[in-house]
C-alpha cells in the first residue's frame, strides 16, 4: 500500500471563503474584542511606547554625559570638525610662538655675553647666500643678529646663531668670532684664527 505525503497549506478563511491578510486578521481579532479590552490594550501599547522613548532619551543623556566628559580631556568639542582645527591651529602657533621666543632668549643671553646690545634695525637687515662646493649657506640678518643656515648637498641642514657687533666690525657665528666687511651688496665674513696667510672667509650676496 502505497503513502503518498503531501505538504498541505492551510490558509485562515473568513466565513465567505477568502483568505484572510495580516491586517484583516488583526481587524477580525479587535472585533471580537470587547471594549473593556480594547481599552486595556490600547493604554498598555501607549506603556510600552513611553517606556521606549524613555529608554532612548535616557541613552541620549548618557550619550552627551560621555561627550562632554571626552571633551574635558582632549580641550575641544567632538562634535565640531571647526573647533578641533581651531584647537590644533592654537597648538600650531603656541608651538611657533614658544620657539620664537626661545630664540629671542638665547640671542639675548648670547648678546649680553659678548657685551653687545641688541638693535632691532641695522644697515645689513636682509637676506643672503652664498655657495661654497657643494654647500649652500643663506644668511638672515635683522639687525644685529642673525641665523644662518647650512645646507649640504646630501639635505642634511645646520643652523647657527649670529650676533654682530656693529661697532667693531665683528660677527660670533655660534660663539666663534669672526670679522666682517659689508659695502651695501656683499657681506664678506673672514675667520679670525687662521693663520695669517690662509684665512677662510663666506662672501655673501644681499638678494
Amino acid at each position: 500500500m502505497e503513502n503518498n505525503h503531501k505538504q498541505e497549506i492551510i490558509d485562515v478563511q473568513d466565513g465567505t471563503g477568502k483568505k484572510e491578510g495580516f491586517w484583516q486578521k488583526i481587524k477580525s481579532k479587535i472585533n471580537g474584542m470587547s471594549k473593556t479590552q480594547v481599552i486595556l490594550a490600547a493604554v498598555a501599547i501607549v506603556l510600552v511606547s513611553n517606556i521606549a522613548i524613555m529608554g532612548a532619551s535616557a541613552l541620549m543623556d548618557r550619550h552627551d554625559d560621555l561627550d562632554d566628559r571626552l571633551e574635558q580631556q582632549l580641550g575641544y568639542d567632538v562634535d565640531d570638525d571647526d573647533q578641533v582645527v581651531v584647537s590644533q591651529n592654537n597648538t600650531s602657533n603656541s608651538s611657533t610662538t614658544t620657539t620664537a621666543n626661545q630664540t629671542a632668549t638665547a640671542a639675548s643671553q648670547a648678546a649680553a655675553a659678548y657685551g653687545i646690545a641688541l638693535v632691532e634695525t641695522s644697515e645689513l637687515d636682509g637676506t643672503y647666500t652664498a655657495t661654497i662646493f657643494n654647500e649652500t649657506y643663506t644668511l638672515t640678518v635683522k639687525g644685529n643678529q642673525a641665523t644662518l643656515q647650512e645646507l649640504e648637498a646630501d639635505g642634511e641642514q645646520d643652523i647657527e646663531q649670529v650676533i654682530f657687533d656693529l661697532d667693531k666690525k665683528i660677527a660670533y657665528v655660534d660663539g666663534e668670532a669672526e670679522t666682517y666687511t659689508f659695502d651695501g651688496k656683499t657681506l664678506v665674513l673672514t675667520e679670525v684664527d687662521n693663520d695669517l696667510f690662509d684665512k677662510d672667509t663666506i662672501t655673501f650676496t644681499k638678494q
